[in-house]
Order: C-alpha cells, then sequence, then structure tokens
C-alpha cells in the first residue's frame, strides 16, 4: 500500500497584515431604527455606535480577530510549512527555506510522482474541507498549477477532488456519523489517543499546538516550527498507516 499523506501549516502573510483592512473590512452595521429612536436606548447608541473611541475600539476588535483567524482564511493567511508522510519516510518544507510559491511547487511535484507515478493514494486528515481548498486558493494568488493535479470537474463539483484521495476525517464522520446528524468528527489528537498513537509535539518540555505556529512564524523560530511539523508528519504517518492498511485491505 502506497500513500502520501500531507497536512498543512498556516499563518497570517506579511502582505495581508498591512492590509487587513482592505482584504476583510470592518462589516458595515448600524443600530437599529428603534434603538435609534428609542429614548431608552438613545444614549447608549451614541455611546457605542458613534462615540470616536467605540469605532475605534470596534475597528481594532475587528483587526485582532482577522488576525487570530488568519490561518483559515487564504486571502490573509499563507502557507507556512507543509508536512508530507510516506509509510517510509517524512519530511517538512517550511516557508524559511522556500518561498510558498516555491513550497507548493514542490508540492505539485511529490504529487505527481507519487500518486500518477507510483499509483499512491493522496490522504491526510480534513485535506477535503481545508488542506486542498486553501492550497489551491493559494496556488491561484501565487500563480502556480496545483490544480493540473486534479480533475477539472472533480474541482468545480461539491469540492471533489477525485477517486485516488482519501480524507481519514471524511472516512470516520461518514461511517460514523450517519448514525448521529449531529455527530462531530473528533480531532486528529483525539483519534490518535483511541488507537494508541502519541501525537502531541513538546519543546522544553511544554506541548506545542498549531496554535502555536503563527507565534513560531512571528518570531522567526524555525527549530521550533521544525521541531513541531516534524511531529506532526511523524503523527500523520502512524495515522495514516494504521488507517489504510485496514482500509484498503483485499
Amino acid at each position: 500500500m502506497n500513500y502520501l499523506a500531507i497536512d498543512i501549516e498556516t499563518a497570517i502573510s506579511t502582505a495581508a497584515a498591512e492590509n487587513i483592512e482592505k482584504l476583510r473590512p470592518l462589516p458595515e452595521k448600524e443600530p437599529t431604527i428603534q434603538d435609534r429612536w428609542m429614548p431608552e436606548t438613545q444614549e447608549r447608541v451614541r455611546a457605542e455606535w458613534y462615540d470616536p473611541a467605540a469605532v475605534e475600539k470596534r475597528r481594532q476588535d475587528h483587526i485582532e480577530k482577522v488576525r487570530a483567524t488568519a490561518g483559515l482564511d487564504p486571502l490573509v493567511g499563507q502557507v507556512v510549512a507543509i508536512n508530507y508522510a510516506t509509510s517510509d519516510y517524512c519530511w517538512v518544507d517550511v516557508y524559511t527555506r522556500h518561498s510558498e510559491k516555491e513550497m507548493i511547487d514542490r508540492l505539485v511535484s511529490a504529487i505527481n510522482e507519487h500518486i500518477h507515478s507510483y499509483d499512491s493514494i493522496l490522504t491526510g486528515y480534513n485535506i477535503i474541507g481545508f488542506d486542498l481548498p486553501f492550497l489551491l486558493a493559494r496556488s491561484l494568488i501565487n500563480d502556480c498549477r496545483l490544480h493540473c493535479c486534479f480533475r477539472s470537474k472533480d474541482l468545480l463539483h461539491n469540492n471533489r477532488f477525485g477517486h485516488r484521495i482519501i480524507d481519514m476525517m471524511s472516512v470516520w464522520q461518514n461511517g460514523i456519523g450517519r448514525f448521529s446528524s449531529s455527530y462531530n468528527a473528533p480531532k486528529l489528537e483525539a483519534l490518535c489517543s483511541l488507537f494508541g498513537i502519541e501525537a502531541k509535539a513538546e519543546i522544553d518540555g511544554k506541548k506545542v499546538t498549531g496554535k502555536d505556529v503563527a507565534r513560531f512564524v512571528e518570531n522567526n523560530d524555525e527549530q521550533s516550527l521544525l521541531t513541531y511539523c516534524l511531529a506532526e508528519a511523524t503523527t500523520l504517518q502512524k495515522l495514516s498507516t494504521r488507517l489504510l492498511t485496514n482500509l484498503l485491505q483485499d
């Protein structure tokens, strides 16, 4: 069984950090007509909506909210690392060694080599829901050709990427979630715990998670980013081998 597992790490892009209000403007919202004209609410409306300090606070709160979720939005976020795993080895590309465009181009080469040449499965955890859509958006921004790895009709209909891709999160949710409409697929760490796979990265004895990636990037801490990404790639390798061996056996 051959597979190529991928996982991306994202953070706010340098260009977006300087143009947040242009890329993600503050939503236009006004108090209701009733609030503006009712005597008991007029004073509160003036204080919350028209006072210069209140207006500035709303603006700063909006900027901080966009910054906090930038890694989920390809308009203001960028790929800062791509973690790879096969059944034999793991490796990582990081932004400090390759530009985002170079990382995506290298991903295209890896997909073409493993999927098309070795007849491997492309896999990951929530890659159809997040990694691949984010990568495709950023590939368009960077003028890369990631979309050429997939059939056009697959990309244009229901976010399907083709039969050579297995999203382990979708497999778990489709298999278990069908019995409950309110079922949510577990986090990667929880699923790994279920299978007895250690899924944690530590730096100086402290646990680190994906939320720390933005801090590593902001501090230009390449070593911490590499340590975290390699731990994630190793976890992905163990989970992929465990699940795909069962899913794809004859």
